[in-house]
């Protein structure tokens, strides 16, 4: 189960107590923080929303480690991760100093952080052999709420909070993200932090629409709307594609700070490889389409920084293509992408089409 993976995976006490925590610091200090976009992004390779917030510094072009990250309450720090590099993705031939490092704060609740700079050495002499370059280790550092953890610089803080005792319902296959499985249990982290530090950090958050930490499964039965997998691509894991885990991906949801503008994301668009469009007309809504509504045309358009929080502001009228979809028995769905064609120019599936499922 995702449960039984995640536990494994983040090292956790089978005799740590369950139930929530209230989170009693803020990741940064809120002085330093310029902005917090939320959960549910699309971009690039990212064909899914993306199952953490993104802490911003006041300045993007900071030198590595000017801030200062903090445990967002008391807890175990259970893994660290160093990243060199990332496998798989069309950055590998870049060279990364990236640290991963998760929080037992129950048996039940986690959180974690990603891209931290560097690791606080007051944690780093506790671990014995410290922290193999490009590697992970599991380790059992107590921390206290405020205890500086590490630092950041001109790059986001990843950040999420996990409670395995509230699943996200809006994954209908929740064994398809067993490579990730801390997804299925994501919930806001906005709503896990004392009043105080919520309305600090809610200040500098763009999202207005509930959920203010934003949305990432999107999925509901026998509708168009969530996330879709090519047939025999292994879910997310998509099965070690040497292309890419995530060009067997498909996702129509909703942009995660324009709460209203569908996206269409695809991870294997032609001639783009991954790809994030806006919906010409902005309709039909996914959510009301199912079985009985046949096959629907989406028109393709551009986006103006699908990671800003207007993204459909001054698009020139361009239609990319055309992406026809039609939602079958059994959580299935046929798709084909018609590159440089409008609707009109569309009359029916191909051979071409692909089978996708959840």
């Amino acid at each position: 189960s995702n449960r039984t993976s995640l536990l494994g995976n983040w090292g956790i006490a089978a005799t740590a107590p369950p139930g929530p925590v209230v989170l009693t610091h803020a990741p940064m200090a809120p002085a330093d923080l310029a902005e917090i976009l939320p959960t549910g992004l699309m971009i690039f390779e990212h064909v899914t929303p993306t199952d953490h917030l993104y802490f911003w510094g006041q300045n993007r072009n900071a030198a590595p480690g000017t801030y200062s990250v903090f445990a967002p309450a008391d807890g175990v720090i259970t893994t660290i991760q160093h990243r060199v590099s990332l496998q798989g993705t069309d950055v590998s031939a870049r060279e990364f100093n990236d640290y991963r490092m998760t929080f037992e704060h129950s048996g039940t609740f986690f959180s974690y952080y990603d891209l931290l700079d560097n690791v606080d050495p007051a944690i780093v002499a506790q671990i014995p052999g410290g922290i193999p370059r490009g590697g992970n280790v599991r380790v059992r550092v107590p921390v206290r709420g405020g205890q500086r953890v590490g630092g950041v610089g001109g790059k986001s803080l990843d950040f999420a909070v996990v409670d395995t005792q509230r699943p996200d319902r809006g994954f209908i296959n929740p064994d398809f993200y067993l490579a990730e499985p801390w997804k299925v249990f994501t919930v806001d982290a906005f709503d896990a932090f004392v009043p105080g530090v919520r309305a600090q950090l809610l200040a500098v958050a763009p999202r207005t629409a509930a959920p203010r930490g934003g949305k990432i499964g999107y999925d509901l039965p026998g509708r168009l709307v969530g996330n879709w997998f090519r047939e025999g691509t292994g879910g997310y894991s998509g099965n070690n594609n040497p292309r890419g885990y995530w060009v067997g991906h498909l996702s129509i949801a909703y942009h995660f700070i324009d709460a209203g503008s569908i996206i269409v994301s695809i991870g294997d668009y032609p001639g783009r490889g991954s790809a994030q469009f806006s919906v010409k007309g902005n309709a039909p809504l996914p959510e009301n389409v199912s079985r009985t509504t046949g096959p629907v045309k989406y028109e393709l358009g551009a986006l103006n920084r699908i990671d800003g929080p207007r993204p459909l502001d001054g698009i020139p009228p361009t239609v990319f293509g055309t992406v026809l979809l039609e939602v079958l028995e059994g959580e299935r769905l046929r798709m084909e992408v018609f590159p440089n064609r409008t609707a009109a120019q569309v009359s029916g599936f191909t051979a071409a089409a692909a089978l996708y499922e959840r």
